[in-house]
């Protein structure tokens, strides 16, 4: 049975022209944790509201193990849906420590100090556990949001944002520490975020939203390698997206020429398709058909992020993004011959 199942919800607010969701489905496994990816505005932290039950939704339902606690004619009280919830700024007390932030969740005085103690040194942070919010680092704040979540043991924790308040240097270092923390545990859990770095390393599947709508529910390697369609192909990882004509079986005709797909093209000959080619696919070598200068990069160590324009007809130029090794230098208007390669079937779109 799926720990949270979502059935044609919908929310518009009053005056509204749009809905802000729209007939959204979703289900999340018990023991999951899924990301729910996509930019600002497109529904992502009204949906948590709504599973929270902070809002009423306009249809649908929603369903907890089983239970209805939100419909048409049943409604479940926030503080009785035993659902954990932390905020983009954590929300913690500032005028309790660390322990009685995480102790005021407990509801029995009995088991307040055993019960506290496990969860601190659970989330590592049993050391900082008498100092105030204010002394902590966001890191340790964060943690402290989350062990006051999860001592209630709730059916599923939601977490909106939960990196976007910590420095960069630290960020990808803490959200892999929660994960494991949080798998050791097994909760279940949905993490919003417009990260796409962030959905992909550390959920065990993505929800990509656009407009109120799911675009794609897949494993982060579907959802990068096989997207279905091309507001998921271009939003998820580095795109370069070109219009063209499908051609032969394996080939598209563009403004820079042919391109060839490692495998066919499920259009007919003469349809108006765009394609997507990522910066790991365009082919530098010598023997390259293709030219361009290095418009900009970024030395990265490994390798460089490059950007190289070219000229295609009429001499409209276009940036491409690429990736160089890093063992050789690069240079500003350097000239780089290079193949544009399409990975899959999967990365070209019928152009509406």
């Amino acid at each position: 049975m799926a720990s949270l199942e979502i059935k044609n919800l919908s929310k518009k607010y009053d005056g509204a022209a749009e809905y802000i969701i729209k007939d959204l489905d979703l289900s999340v496994e018990k023991g999951e944790f899924l990301a729910l990816l996509g930019k600002s505005g497109c529904g992502k932290t009204t949906l948590l509201r709504l599973i929270c039950g902070f809002e009423s939704h306009s249809e649908g339902e929603i369903i907890l193990n089983g239970k209805v606690i939100s419909s048409g004619n049943t409604w479940v009280p926030p503080e009785k849906r035993n659902i954990g919830m932390v905020f983009q700024d954590y929300a913690l007390f500032p005028n309790m420590t660390a322990w009685g932030n995480v102790a005021f969740a407990v509801r029995k005085k009995k088991k307040r100090i055993s019960k506290t103690d496990k969860m601190l040194k659970l989330m590592e942070i049993y050391d900082v556990k008498d100092k105030y919010p204010h002394q902590l680092s966001g890191g340790q704040q964060q943690r402290v949001a989350i062990a006051r979540a999860l001592i209630r043991k709730p059916d599923i924790l939601l977490l909106d944002e939960p990196f976007s308040n910590l420095d960069l240097d630290i960020r990808a270092a803490v959200r892999e520490e929660i994960r494991r923390i949080l798998r050791k545990v097994n909760s279940t859990v949905i993490l919003v975020t417009h990260d796409q770095a962030e959905a992909l390393s550390i959920s065990q599947r993505i929800a990509v939203l656009h407009e109120g709508k799911i675009q794609q529910i897949a494993s982060p390697y579907e959802i990068y390698n096989r997207p279905a369609n091309i507001f998921v192909a271009e939003f998820v990882g580095k795109a370069n997206v070109f219009e063209g004509i499908a051609g032969d079986a394996d080939a598209i005709l563009c403004k820079f020429g042919i391109v060839q797909s490692k495998d066919s093209i499920p259009y007919r000959k003469g349809t108006p398709v765009k394609f997507i080619i990522r910066p790991e696919n365009v082919v530098i070598g010598n023997e390259g058909e293709m030219k361009g200068v290095i418009a900009n990069y970024k030395y990265l160590g490994t390798h460089y992020d490059v950007m190289i324009s070219v000229n295609g007809q009429n001499n409209a130029e276009q940036q491409i993004a690429a990736i160089i090794p890093g063992e050789g230098e690069v240079r500003i208007n350097q000239e780089i011959r290079f193949n544009l390669y399409i990975k899959s079937h999967h990365h070209v779109f019928a152009k509406i």
